[in-house]
């Protein structure tokens, strides 16, 4: 008859660890663009970041953009993969290159531009005008966790400018 039931949890992590791996060389082998693979690079983005692998979350996020087809996703990928690589990695030169939230940016542009204006130029008034006007151009649809990416730019720039004045906005923006 049937045994009793036997839980593994191992068995799952290395199931999940295989289609892990099987994505990555699957992305690697795809020529030219594919939104499949892409959308499912980015989920494993997101399990690396929780996971607490950076940096293999920045290389899924920038084949992830690679393979996503010409548009606004891909805009948008691009300036995720430049957040997640200004903030964690530390790596300021993608979110130079990106476009304002007034240029066809996103709020993702507008996080990764505010962590290099900060940390690279170090001005950090213009970073804050910068992630200010994006969280207060946001409409319903933003994505939770782009709205969470630049609210976290705009507490940090907040602490490092130690102004009374800077902390007005994102009060407004919270109550």
């Amino acid at each position: 008859g049937d045994g009793p039931a036997v839980d593994l949890p191992g068995l799952d992590l290395a199931r999940a660890d295989r289609r892990d791996r099987r994505l990555r060389h699957l992305s690697e082998a795809t020529v030219g663009t594919d939104e499949e693979i892409a959308r499912e690079l980015e989920e494993l983005a997101q399990r690396l970041l929780e996971h607490g692998d950076p940096a293999g979350a920045i290389a899924a996020l920038r084949r992830c953009t690679g393979l996503t087809p010409p548009g606004a996703a891909r805009t948008r990928r691009a300036a995720r993969a430049a957040y997640v690589d200004a903030s964690i990695g530390g790596n300021l030169d993608g979110g130079a290159a990106l476009p304002g939230p007034g240029a066809g940016g996103s709020i993702w542009a507008a996080a990764a531009r505010g962590h290099v204006l900060a940390h690279g130029d170090g001005d950090l008034d213009a970073a804050h005008r910068l992630v200010v006007g994006a969280l207060e151009a946001v409409g319903p649809e933003v994505e939770p966790a782009a709205l969470v990416a630049a609210l976290d730019t705009l507490l940090m720039i907040c602490r490092f400018a130690d102004r009374a004045e800077v902390w007005s906005p994102l009060r407004a923006l919270a109550a």
